[in-house]
């Protein structure tokens, strides 16, 4: 492998500097002869008051909100109590531009859809770095309690971030030791007989600040007979070293076990040979052999040291390990099948991963009067292994035996069954610079990255690639600021075309302009984006039909490509004691390129036109009450396997809450989809995803 001279020696500084962390997990990845990927959130970009009034989103440079030329929306913990959610999908569905809910209650994972882009491993970060990229299709997600705030950047984010999709990335932060005493406890009761345990308890002498985080969690899942159960428990200290130095170490540890079904809910189309003619909440193959165990366990450390007022240093890395083992029992629909019978496929999945990823960067910043400059130049490092097994066969059962246990049935086939496995590794590097300077009224901000991708895949070679990023702010008046942002990303694949050859690298590149309104002394806070995204080099399948008709990929051809344009628009207010939160997203994402023909010109999948959310809330005395709209619009499914496109209706859902605070406690009430609201938030084949049904929460909370 050749590594360019720049990026050795800046790989030779890195571990010159002495820093165990790095070390001593390189020297565990040698040990186990296993690598993998790297990825980090960087000088992101926030807009929108509703956090505080700077931001270092993902732990980089912090920012003045006004100066900031990007889209990005945060949600606080606050948030996310009042509105009882109790996964990512709850908690961001009233942010601009985002769909997508494929687990519905369940609390295991999450999938996002922003500007007409669905989001992957590659996507999601904790504290501003990424654990996972490109192999496994497992997308877990924190438990929503044990996080501080969660952020959404739209648009590409490879100039810091790595490589990674166009369309935007989410970071979770968690929860972290503040200098203050304070302790928490909720307790929860809700629909599907859901029980909740939660505590939070932060205790601080003047330099050492320990956090403990906990949940405990139950309750019913879509499927008969289907339940999960939730462990969480986060302890995290920081420590102060003089004035000038900070360590913060946080450790988690999250077990989810799922008896019965853990698989997306899912109901049967019209189109559907067997419509109506079982519940779509059957527990296949009965109780006592469908279960899920997923374990994860994460450390997150960061390293502060200031040498004076002008040059500091900035470290932080995480170890991330998950186990994900879980036997199901999926019913295709698309295998010949009678009226009387349908095919089952039981299936027995071993999932295991491991990361480790590391960042620095050395910072220099100066002062002149009402100008100000920063400047910072770091390398990060990030590698992964993936192990999975999967064994599968198929048995066919009568409808009316679907339920009935069938233990001995399912191993006999197993026994008999394809046993399909793998292991992947990955690993990146990243030298970066960026220069951020505000000069009168202009505020200017710039990136370059330069990164080194290497993998297991025999047929994947070393990928250099550059990326970039350009914005500026300028103060038109106190009040208007009118604003630019230029950013690209590019993200390796996996597939091979007809002669074998790995294809080249998806990339994509934003142009945005925004204009962002903040009266003085007013409530009102206001935004508007206007963007041109485009993905070029996307994967396109050549497909080869089977005896019994179903199509499936033969090899791929690199020259797709989808076009987002569109416009995001955000209003807050407060009219007396009524607080107004309203966003709207107009979206036009559709393919412009593809090997198949017909496809040219399709909406992107799961892309609504419209979305509109909106939430007012009002406050009597010490009673709140509120109430929320979130709007989907019409959406496309293209189906690869019959070319035909399926189009979901527009759906409009409300939710409401109410609490009363005390002087220490508090007690609310949430109802989520109050008119139990059917609707599909994607649909495969002849079944379509289902969409959260109605629930209530009741919550008491008691703080000291």
């Amino acid at each position: 492998m050749r590594i360019n001279k720049k990026l050795r020696c800046i790989v030779l500084l890195a571990l010159a500097s002495g820093i165990a962390f790095g070390v001593s997990a390189q020297d565990s990845v040698k040990n186990k002869q296993k690598d993998i990927p790297d990825y980090q959130l960087g000088t992101f970009y926030v807009y929108g008051d509703r956090y505080k009034n700077k931001s270092a989103l993902g732990g980089k440079l912090e920012k003045e909100i006004k100066y900031i030329p990007a889209s990005v929306n945060i949600v606080t913990n606050k948030e996310i109590k009042k509105t009882a959610s109790d996964n990512l999908a709850e908690a961001l569905k009233y942010e601009t531009g985002i769909t997508g809910d494929w687990k519905s209650n369940s609390t295991v994972g999450y999938f996002a859809n922003i500007r007409g882009e669905t989001l992957d491993n590659s996507n999601f970060l904790t504290d501003g770095m990424k654990t996972f990229g490109y192999v496994g299709q497992q997308v877990m997600s924190e438990n929503v309690y044990g996080l501080e705030k969660a952020e959404i950047l739209r648009g590409p984010s490879s100039t810091f971030n790595g490589a990674g999709s166009v369309s935007g990335v989410i970071n979770m932060e968690l929860k972290a030791p503040k200098d203050e005493n304070f302790s928490e406890v909720e307790v929860k009761f809700g629909s599907n007989k859901q029980k909740v345990l939660n505590f939070d308890t932060n205790t601080t002498d003047g330099d050492k600040s320990i956090r403990l985080v906990g949940s405990f969690e139950k309750k019913d899942l879509f499927t008969n007979n289907s339940d999960i159960t939730r462990t969480y428990i986060a302890p995290s200290v920081k420590k102060k070293i003089g004035d000038k130095t900070d360590v913060t170490v946080k450790v988690f540890y999250q077990k989810d076990h799922v008896n019965g079904s853990a698989l997306q809910p899912m109901e049967k189309l019209k189109s559907h040979a067997h419509f109506e003619k079982y519940s779509d909440k059957t527990l296949f193959g009965g109780k006592g052999w469908q279960n899920q165990d997923v374990k994860q366990v994460g450390l997150n450390v960061s390293f502060n040291h200031k040498f004076d007022n002008m040059w500091s240093f900035h470290q932080k890395g995480f170890i991330r390990d998950i186990k994900n083992f879980s036997k199901d029992i999926m019913a295709p629909s698309v295998f010949p099948i009678n009226n009387d019978e349908m095919r089952l496929m039981p299936r027995v999945n071993d999932y295991k991963g491991r990361s480790y990823g590391l960042d620095q960067y050395i910072k220099r910043h100066e002062e002149n009067g009402k100008n100000s400059r920063d400047t910072f130049v770091g390398l990060d490092w990030h590698y992964e292994n993936v192990d999975w097994k999967q064994k599968q066969n198929f048995m066919t059962r009568k409808l009316s035996d679907l339920e009935k246990p069938a233990i001995n049935e399912i191993e006999n086939a197993l026994k008999n069954g394809q046993l399909m496995s793998g292991n992947y590794w990955g690993r990146e590097w990243g030298l970066y610079a960026s220069h951020n300077e505000k000069r009168g009224k202009w505020n200017f901000s710039g990136g370059m990255r330069r990164a080194l991708f290497v993998s297991s895949d025999d047929n994947l070679k070393e990928i250099y690639a550059t990326t970039g990023q350009l914005g500026v702010v300028y103060e038109l008046t106190d009040e208007v600021l009118p604003y630019a942002h230029w950013n690209n990303s590019f993200k390796p694949v996996y597939f091979l075309d007809k002669d074998k050859n790995i294809l080249p690298p998806t990339t994509g590149r934003e142009f945005e302009i925004g204009l962002r309104y903040l009266p003085k002394n007013s409530n009102v806070k206001a935004s508007i984006a206007i963007y041109d995204l485009r993905k070029q080099n996307v994967p396109d399948p050549v497909n080869k039909i089977l005896p019994n008709g179903w199509a499936i990929p033969d090899y791929y051809r690199s020259i797709g490509e989808v076009a987002s344009k569109g416009v995001d628009v955000s209003w807050e207010n407060k009219y007396g004691d009524v607080k107004v939160k309203a966003n709207y997203s107009y979206l036009d994402s559709k393919v412009t390129k593809s090997a198949t023909a017909d496809e040219v010109g399709k909406p992107s999948a799961n892309s609504p036109r419209q979305s509109l959310s909106l939430r007012a809330e009002k406050t009597f005395g010490d009673i709140t009450a509120g109430v929320g709209i979130h709007y989907i619009g019409e959406r496309n499914q293209f189906n690869r396997q019959n070319h035909n496109s399926t189009k979901l209706g527009g759906v409009t859902v409300f939710d409401a809450y109410v609490s009363k605070e005390n002087k220490n406690s508090s007690l609310s009430l949430a109802v989520k989809n109050i008119l139990n609201k059917k609707y599909y938030t994607s649909v495969f084949d002849d079944c379509g995803f289902v969409g959260s049904e109605r629930t209530f929460v009741l919550s008491y909370d008691y703080r000291i």
